[in-house]
């Protein structure tokens, strides 16, 4: 089995040969290790296929840029970035949808409008969207789809601290951070699975399992470090207060509500190691030292859209659910660490390349614990 990877991989060299040759400025020797950054990474996926070389303990790799094999490759990878993008997206749209509030999208809009020109990559088109949902967080999918939460609307203090989070968001698409690890993860090889299935709903299902996959994306210590120092860029470009971001790294410490920013956390954990670079970024950009803000930094905005904080999935809660008063606080914890339970093992099943029932039985699990948890959650008004 080995040897059948390794001579589909020579053949993608040989092929690679056929394709338009390097730029002159290139030496050979800086392209031979472009494409063997490219081959290694298609050797994993190859071997997460035909299940060998998977490490049940892997933790999540720094990413090696090789934009000059990729256009080797004819522009393969970005074609299939964009494709992956937009299927998470399409299933993003579904659950938990869009929002539709004015205030939240003009806020969401005229940031990434300041924000986006100060982005390298220009190979992509970037999208923004506001999902409906009270769970504080932010992300990426491939391809450019940048997503904020209504819940992270109503945490943030102000546009600078909103413009830090965004733009850091855009360094993981830029650094090519995102795309990186669905390729590592095998996702490229869901995205084949994905265009040859006819059934509607087998597809809605695997889109929606790879939109799950970038909303809970881990990425290494290295990958968040750089998309730091991206955003802090970005931001000071733009004519944000980049100090802002340290503000929300440490009011995510400071934070004793569990419930408020655990997903966030959980995915972007604000170490004192990457509030310390950071400060040492703003100083390198800005010529100063980092100067604590207020959370009415400038172009401080308050959160529109309070009004809406029960509008996730109630249009689809009648009758699942049977409480016939207010959830207690233990009820409401026990569901909590359910979800959580559940939501750990569908992103084992994920990591570990498990059969497609058994990933998507585990995500139906997790989707159900997930709505009885809102919905307990609702209930006892918080």
């Amino acid at each position: 089995m080995r040897n059948l990877q390794r001579c589909l991989l020579v053949f993608l060299l040989l092929g690679s040969l056929l394709l338009p040759v390097a730029p002159a400025s290139a030496g050979f020797s800086e392209w031979l290790d472009e494409a063997n950054a490219t081959l290694d990474r298609v050797n994993s996926s190859l071997g997460t296929v035909f299940g060998t070389g998977v490490n049940p303990n892997a933790e999540p790799q720094p990413t090696v840029q090789t934009p000059k094999t990729d256009a080797l490759f004819g522009g393969i990878e970005t074609n299939m970035e964009k494709s992956m993008g937009k299927n998470a997206h399409d299933a993003f749209r579904k659950d938990p949808g869009f929002s539709t509030n004015k205030a939240q999208l003009e806020r969401v809009g005229r940031i990434a409008r300041r924000l986006v020109p100060q982005c390298e990559r220009k190979d992509i088109s970037y999208t923004f969207a506001v999902l409906k949902t009270k769970e504080v967080n932010a992300f990426a999918a491939a391809g450019g789809y940048i997503y904020v939460t209504q819940g992270l609307l109503d945490a943030v203090g102000s546009d600078d601290e909103l413009a830090c989070v965004i733009a850091h968001e855009l360094g993981h698409v830029n650094k090519k951070h995102t795309i990186r690890q669905a390729e590592k993860a095998g996702l490229m090889t869901a995205l084949v699975a994905l265009m040859g299935l006819k059934d509607e709903t087998k597809k809605y299902q695997t889109a929606a399992a790879i939109a799950a996959f970038f909303a809970n994306q881990k990425f290494s210590r290295n990958d968040e470090f750089e998309a730091d120092r991206m955003s802090v860029q970005y931001a000071y470009k733009a004519g944000y207060n980049p100090n802002a971001m340290v503000r929300f790294f440490e009011r995510i410490n400071r934070d004793n509500n569990l419930s408020k920013f655990t997903k966030y956390f959980s995915t972007h954990p604000p170490t004192n190691d990457r509030i310390k670079k950071v400060q040492e970024e703003i100083k390198k950009v800005s010529g100063h030292d980092y100067v604590p803000v207020s959370s009415s930094g400038s172009g401080a905005s308050s959160s529109s859209g309070s009004s809406s904080n029960s509008s996730y999935g109630t249009s689809s809660n009648t009758g699942s659910t049977s409480t016939t008063g207010k959830p207690t606080s233990d009820q409401l914890k026990a569901a909590y660490e359910v979800y959580l339970y559940k939501k750990q093992v569908y992103e084992y099943k994920v990591s570990q390349q498990a059969p497609y029932d058994e990933v998507m039985k585990a995500f139906n699990e997790y989707q159900a614990a997930k709505k009885r948890y809102l919905e307990l959650k609702a209930a006892a008004g918080n």
